[in-house]
């Protein structure tokens, strides 16, 4: 993803329904600047797997991606 494009992320923690590790991805992109590249981002779970075993977590990583105009105020998910 064009990194022009990325205005926040915000990383939360958690666990799925099998109690596993998870880290929720949001991904809040300006679509006035260079838009959301889906060849790259199709791809962004990969390099976060990557990211976070070297930093040596276990947790599966879930991206969603938001529109700024639609992101509002929005925050950290409660863990």
């Amino acid at each position: 993803m064009p990194k022009s494009s990325v205005v926040r992320v915000i990383a939360t923690e958690g666990r799925d329904h099998d109690n596993d590790p998870i880290v929720r991805v949001t991904i809040i992109f300006d679509k006035s600047k260079s838009g959301l590249d889906v060849d790259e981002s199709v791809s962004i779970s990969r390099y976060l797997v990557q990211a976070l075993v070297a930093a040596g977590s276990e947790a599966f990583p879930i991206p969603r991606f938001i529109e700024k105009s639609e992101a509002g105020d929005i925050q950290p998910e409660a863990a």
